[in-house]
């Protein structure tokens, strides 16, 4: 399930050093690209691993009752 999110965090992150005519790292000081990172991560990666924790569980209950 985090498979999506971190992946799409990291090709998020190369296409930003390809941008700049080839590989240049970007700019890490910079608080606009930190920013984006950050709202990234917060609202990709998180709201997946909060999900996870809840849905596994549940998903494990259900399995439980449909085998009785």
């Amino acid at each position: 399930m985090l498979i999506v999110p971190v992946a799409f965090s990291v090709g998020f992150y190369l296409s930003t050093m390809f941008q700049g005519g080839g590989i240049v790292l970007p700019n890490t000081a910079d608080p606009g690209f930190v920013e984006g990172m950050l709202m990234l991560v917060f609202l990709g990666v998180v709201p997946v691993a909060i999900g996870v924790a809840f849905g596994t569980p549940i998903s494990k209950k259900i399995e439980q009752r449909l085998q009785q």
